[in-house]
């Protein structure tokens, strides 16, 4: 199973596609849904997990299993777009160059950690971040929040201001 993110920022759905050289028909399912013959890609709006198989109509010949993910933030460095699951993967994944990281969709964190030497835009897309444990940011690096939206929790710029847990 095929996973394309290329429409996630313009569209918010991902596009699944089942590939195959063989002469037989593909079917699908997802999650607890019902058996369908496979004739076209699939847009997936929600996290779930699909299923597919080979059958020549009676007999199943190879069966997989993809659980997808919803990335919930994009990482861009210059034109390079890549997307991830967790927004604390999409800062790590910009390392020191110059990054912004586009929330997707509405997110519940601990805290995430701008590295010292990164360069970290966070645009919040009219989404909101939210920390579990009430402090969203602690930063070695430069952090800029942009767009509209909500960081409900605090946020320290300076790192050695973050109370310790319990405080």
């Amino acid at each position: 199973i095929e996973v394309d993110y290329s429409e996630m920022l313009s569209d918010e759905h991902l596009i699944a596609s089942i590939p195959t050289e063989e002469k037989l028909n593909i079917q699908y399912k997802i999650d607890d849904g019902e058996w369908q013959d496979y004739s076209e890609q699939l847009y997936i709006v929600e996290d779930c997990t699909i299923y597919a198989r080979l059958t020549d109509g009676t007999t199943v010949y190879k069966e997989t299993e993809q659980e997808i993910l919803m990335p919930v933030a994009c990482t861009k460095i210059g034109d390079a777009e890549t997307y991830h699951t967790t927004v604390q993967n999409a800062i790590n994944i910009a390392g020191t160059n110059e990054a912004t990281v586009i929330l997707l969709k509405d997110n519940i964190i601990d805290t995430l950690t701008i590295a010292e030497g990164q360069n970290i835009t966070l645009d919040l897309n009219n989404h909101t971040l939210k920390s579990t444990n009430g402090s969203i940011v602690a930063s070695y690096g430069d952090f800029t929040v942009t767009g509209e939206g909500t960081l409900a929790g605090e946020v320290y710029l300076d790192y050695s201001t973050v109370p310790e847990a319990g405080v």
